[in-house]
């Protein structure tokens, strides 16, 4: 089944058993839904056929989620619009002024406006509750503040996390849109691009974080620079040696971008990145990670890690 099916199901079966009830609920503490989150990015994970080692960021971004927090602060503060502009006589917006009073009365009660003003308060829209007033579009602007706190949230994690180093560079935050190659019927395909891009393929860059050495008497971790290749040793044994550098798979490369059918330019750019020049290589990266090239870089590295399963086996 393509991924954006699995997509919708989560969609249209999972995450409104998840949400039931979200614009009421009057708890302020965030971890009685980590629950939630855990479920969500599990669920992420099932789509994208990918194993725990790819990082939430990753699984986030690739799906173009926002958290369950942020979904639940849309229900609630999109709901919290439509009753401000309720008539007075409605018993809806009579409990809600009777909940506001108490709050003017203890700051710190536990109600459903506290938690309400709290997240607006958070998202730069206090005047609104102040003014008791709405403008607009009520609900997109609260999605608009919503998104760009989950880009802020997104790229702090993300930043932190040596596995997406590379990753940040050419993806700036979250689309909201799940990623064409999703679509892609080959499930080897489908489950060797999110490690691709997220630097998990079964490389030594990666594989090598479980290899230990002795210094001293003491067992410690192989560093990451010292993760050579175990064909060629001449560079750490990351995607772009791999696909790009690495003398074993020279025949293959040849191959394939010389013989693929692709524009010239392209071509041009694959024939000086075997002749070593590190600026194509860096073109080239990002035409197959930015989806223009994701078909092709897809069967490629599914050759590449087909061929080097052997060699590294023999």
């Amino acid at each position: 089944m393509p991924a954006y099916k699995c997509i919708t199901v989560w969609k249209a079966l999972i995450r409104p058993h998840l949400e039931y009830g979200a614009e009421m609920m009057s708890s302020s503490d965030d971890s009685l839904w980590e629950e939630a989150e855990v479920v969500m990015r599990a669920n992420g994970r099932r789509i994208l056929k990918c194993g725990s080692r790819v990082p939430n960021e990753a699984v986030m971004r690739e799906l173009g989620w926002m958290s369950m927090r942020g979904r639940r602060m849309l229900l609630r503060l999109s709901f919290w619009g439509k009753i401000v502009q309720m008539k007075e006589d409605r018993l809806v917006k009579r409990v809600y002024e009777a909940g506001r009073q108490r709050l003017s009365l203890d700051p710190k009660a536990g109600t459903w406006c506290n938690l309400t003003r709290k997240w607006l308060q958070e998202l730069g829209l206090q005047d609104a509750w102040h003014r008791q007033e709405v403008a607009g579009d009520w609900r997109e602007t609260v999605k608009g503040r919503i998104l760009e706190a989950e880009r802020v949230r997104w790229r702090n994690g993300a930043g932190q996390n040596a596995r997406l180093e590379d990753y940040v560079q050419w993806k700036d935050g979250l689309s909201w849109e799940h990623e064409g190659y999703l679509g892609e019927r080959c499930l080897i395909r489908r489950r060797l691009w999110p490690k691709l891009r997220t630097g998990c393929l079964e490389l030594r860059l990666e594989t090598g974080r479980w290899e230990r050495v002795s210094v001293a008497g003491a067992q410690v971790q192989v560093p990451r620079w010292a993760r050579k290749c175990t064909l060629c040793y001449q560079e750490v044994e990351d995607a772009a040696h791999v696909m790009f550098r690495c003398p074993a798979y020279e025949k293959l490369r040849a191959e394939f971008w010389l013989r693929s059918g692709l524009e010239a330019s392209v071509v041009r750019a694959a024939r000086k990145v075997m002749e070593g020049e590190r600026e194509q290589e860096e073109r080239l990266w990002k035409w197959m990670m930015s989806g223009e090239g994701t078909e092709r870089a897809m069967c490629f590295l599914e050759r590449v890690m087909n061929e080097r399963a052997g060699l590294v086996s023999w």
